[in-house]
């Protein structure tokens, strides 16, 4: 059976550590003996290249492809939320529904504001008429129809205003009814009838009928292995089942956890759904690559990993590069001093090692 490498990275190392400093000290007192020549008994394996690539195994989880968080433009108090969890909805039924009595307010002051808008310029719209025609026959200078005239520019462009400010207020009253924007199922639910609730916070989540896609998320070193449009196996667990699905984007930055997301579109099929377990399997691994034992690297994940090098029964300490993780091996990208193949590497032992001590090796397969 091929080994499986569980992300994130983190959680594997911790295994190992665990497994090396808390075993039963019974069953491994070879570890901590030190014979009266002051040597150390370590155990010991060797540096190899990976012989093959190793399947690994992105665990995710199955979601619609098409989805939509539903959530009104503008803040409120729900009145009515008219679905559940699991309900099938078609494109256009309402959802949900906010008090709507702010926004007949509102749209009732922006009317109000346009008419008197309007009034206002027409009246002065009279006076400009009637300043020209007194200075048409001397009664009136032009310095005077110019300051009428410009008067009547202002008042225009605040009746605009006005009726830009009434469509606005019409829009988020009928904003205030929330409907489905395409066939679906309620695959969340994230607010109910009575809460206050802010413009652009999701009252419910939509997934589509149709498409099916995988997310997982891979840590740097693997995204190599990854490329828009690209086949890739997809192994549903719980069914029993692998299938073949295109990569349909890799992410370009990191999230929290510190890994890519990848996505990826599943073919129809038996087992194929929202919401279940998935694992993203890749062949990755260089051939030619020098890997040494997870268990021999000191902070593997930290800023300086290491491990010792035994040679004529004596500890070399050797800080590493670490290239990634395959399977229970990680890949030196650099080591100094440089490592060998077949170099003899502590995997037990390790943990009251110096650099030039003793030490009395025993060999473990690798």
């Amino acid at each position: 059976m091929k080994p499986r490498l569980w992300i994130p990275f983190a959680i594997l190392v911790a295994a190992v550590a665990a497994a090396i400093f808390l075993a039963d000290p019974a069953a491994t007192p070879a570890l901590s003996e030190r014979p009266g020549s002051g040597a150390a008994r370590v155990l010991t394996a060797p540096v190899e290249t990976l012989s093959a690539a190793r399947a690994v195994h992105l665990p995710g989880t199955t979601r619609a492809g098409r989805r939509a968080h539903l959530a009104f433009e503008s803040s409120g108090r729900i009145v009515e939320r008219r679905v559940d969890l699991g309900d099938a909805v078609r494109r256009g039924q309402v959802v949900a529904r906010l008090d709507a009595s702010p926004f007949e307010l509102a749209v009732s002051a922006a009317a109000a504001r346009l008419v008197e808008a309007e009034e206002r310029l027409t009246q002065l719209q009279r006076d400009r008429q009637r300043s020209e025609e007194l200075a048409a026959d001397g009664a009136a200078t032009r310095e005077e129809v110019e300051q009428v005239t410009a008067g009547a520019a202002a008042l225009t462009a605040a009746r605009d205003a006005a009726k830009t400010a009434l469509e606005n207020a019409r829009r988020a009253q009928r904003e205030t009814v929330l409907t489905a924007p395409f066939d679906g199922v309620v695959s969340a639910v994230k607010a109910s009838a009575g809460e206050q609730i802010g413009a652009g916070s999701p009252v419910v989540t939509l997934d589509g009928e149709g498409a099916v896609e995988l997310r997982a998320e891979a840590p740097e070193t693997l995204l190599p292995y990854f490329a828009a449009g690209q086949e890739v196996t997809v192994e549903l667990p719980l069914q029993g089942r692998r299938v073949v699905g295109e990569v349909l984007s890799v992410g370009t930055a990191a999230g929290s956890s510190g890994l890519f997301p990848v996505r990826v579109d599943l073919p129809p099929g038996p087992g194929v759904l929202p919401g279940v377990t998935a694992e993203l399997v890749v062949e990755a691994g260089d051939p030619q690559a020098l890997s040494v034992p997870l268990a021999s690297v000191i902070d593997p994940s930290g800023g300086r990993p290491a491990l010792f090098r035994v040679r004529n029964e004596v500890a070399e300490r050797v800080t590493l590069e670490v290239g990634g993780l395959v399977g229970d091996r990680v890949i030196v990208a650099s080591a100094k001093p440089p490592l060998a193949l077949a170099d003899r590497v502590v995997v037990g032992g390790q943990g009251s090692l110096r650099d030039g001590d003793g030490v009395r090796p025993s060999e473990v397969a690798p």
